[in-house]
């Protein structure tokens, strides 16, 4: 979640995505991002997601990293003891 505050209460702070993707969507009021489509680590590992934040006058952009992992070649121990006494 992107967050940002503002010390006047009016116009209220709205967020927009100045990248243009298909993979990422961003909540105009909460800031809240969320995936829209299925990343692929074999294809692209890391996204850059530039996202705007302000009111009518005043605004401020920020480059987020988006990265991952590929869980199909992470190794999974079990967590859980082999005997509880």
């Amino acid at each position: 979640m992107v967050t940002a505050n503002d010390i006047d209460i009016e116009p209220r702070l709205t967020y927009d995505l100045l990248t243009s993707t298909e993979m990422f969507a961003i909540d105009k009021y909460s800031g809240k991002m969320s995936l829209t489509g299925k990343l692929d680590h074999e294809t692209r590992t890391s996204h850059n997601v530039t996202v705007m934040v302000g009111n009518w006058d005043l605004f401020v952009t920020v480059i987020l990293l988006c990265t991952g992992i590929d869980i199909t070649n992470v190794k999974v121990t079990s967590a859980i003891p082999q005997s509880v006494k």
